[in-house]
């Protein structure tokens, strides 16, 4: 069976990057997840397949990953990586 491509939105903050994924007639223990610092993978395994590499709009740290599963709905919290960009005074 062809993996089907989810509805994703990414918004940015200040602080972090969230996710949201729709995985309509999913359960939360068929849903892998990898993060890295610029993108998110996610698949799941059962009735329904689906799969999806979302790139990220900045830099994010792979540590303190938020993501929770209600309603068919996957968020995940990313918090930006302060060091990934350093503004410089242009002289």
């Amino acid at each position: 069976t062809t993996a089907l491509e989810p509805l994703v939105d990414v918004i940015e903050t200040s602080e972090m990057v969230l996710v949201t994924v729709e995985l309509p007639g999913v359960e939360r223990e068929q849903i892998k997840l990898e993060v890295s610092s610029r993108d998110v993978y996610i698949e799941t395994n059962g009735d329904k397949k689906y799969q999806k590499t979302v790139e990220l709009p900045i830099d994010v740290t792979e540590d303190n990953v938020e993501s929770s599963f209600k309603n068919g709905v996957l968020s995940i919290k990313l918090r930006k990586n302060k060091t990934a960009r350093k503004a410089v005074q242009v002289r």
